[in-house]
């Protein structure tokens, strides 16, 4: 088994050249928002934003990992990701599990190696990983699976390669990719919610997270050209080039996206329908990006030596700025 790193599946792999055969859809699920608020970690600190004032409030801290995504949220629950690499081998492994916790912070549980993707009725669905943290040694990747949103019923649904990077959905289909050799090259697949009729939808290389609306697939690709963001017509198959940048991610029919202004990479929101883009702000460099209808989270590389990060709140014109914390990244 080769190694596989924590950066290198907790954050998605960056882009290069993909081809499309096919048809794919999927839905973007970037923003975890419910009712007031929108909940997202930084650092292993779980917050929760208001979505019109942009207050920021503190759920609670998890000291056995700084690593921790939230991918979805139902009723009282919120569903996350957290990498329990701190338990014996450092930074070096990763541990992750599949979790739940109660939106004021209590009651939390893990339910089961892997990553997790999304939620759909009273289902997760999941990349599994299976490790034994007792041994050094990396982990095996089963595949795409599901369980009832208390942990229980495991079930696989599917296993076309060796290694899994992002699983998302759309009308009732399941759309991941995967690779074969841990190598750059990799597949797009999708599958009905049962893990059944398996088609290959796309043949490449790694993407980031890609972002679908209206019918087409948004998605960075790395060619000569350097970052470039391709669409995919969903209704007729055809693949053209958008523009230059490289995309993290999509709300409300937007685009967010940077592009290298000298030293720096500045951040962009391009409106699909009115074909325009607004700059938002300049940092050294952007790991993540979170959208939202008034406020957005931004995490970036602070100038300095080392991985100095930052985690600003502001608004969607780049106003407003609120430092949420700074940390170094192990």
């Amino acid at each position: 088994m080769k190694k596989i790193t924590k950066m290198m599946i907790m954050l998605f792999c960056l882009s290069a050249g993909l081809l499309f055969l096919g048809s794919v859809t999927a839905e973007a699920a970037e923003t975890v928002s419910k009712g007031s608020y929108t909940y997202f970690a930084k650092d292993g600190t779980l917050y929760k934003m208001h979505n019109t004032k942009g207050t920021i409030t503190k759920i609670t801290s998890f000291k056995r990992s700084d690593t921790v995504d939230v991918f979805a949220v139902k009723g009282d629950w919120l569903y996350l990701t957290l990498d329990d690499y701190y338990s014996k081998h450092g930074s070096d492994k990763s541990w992750p599990y599949v979790c739940r916790i109660k939106t004021n912070g209590k009651s939390f549980k893990a339910m089961g190696q892997g990553v997790g993707s999304f939620v759909y009725g009273n289902y997760i669905y999941y990349i599994r990983w299976k490790f034994d943290k007792t041994k050094d040694e990396y982990p095996e990747y089963p595949g795409l699976y599901r369980m009832k949103l208390d942990g229980t019923e495991k079930k696989k649904l599917c296993s076309p390669g060796e290694y899994y990077y992002w699983a998302k959905l759309y009308n009732k289909r399941i759309y991941f990719c995967a690779s074969t050799d841990n190598s750059t090259k990799c597949g797009v697949y999708s599958v009905n919610l049962s893990g059944k009729d398996l088609k290959k939808e796309a043949t490449g290389y790694y993407t980031t997270m890609p972002y679908f609306y209206q019918n087409a697939i948004y998605l960075t690709v790395y060619n000569t050209k350097g970052d470039c963001i391709y669409k995919k017509d969903l209704k007729t198959g055809k693949v053209s080039y958008f523009m230059k940048g490289m995309l993290y991610t999509g709300y409300n029919g937007e685009i967010y996206y940077s592009v290298r202004k000298g030293e720096n990479q500045e951040l962009r929101r391009y409106n699909i329908k009115k074909k325009s883009w607004k700059k938002v702000c300049s940092r050294t460099s952007f790991s993540d990006v979170i959208g939202g209808k008034k406020w957005m989270i931004i995490e970036y590389f602070r100038p300095g030596i080392g991985n100095n990060i930052g985690v600003d709140r502001i608004t969607l014109t780049g106003k407003s700025r609120k430092t949420i914390k700074t940390y170094f990244r192990s």
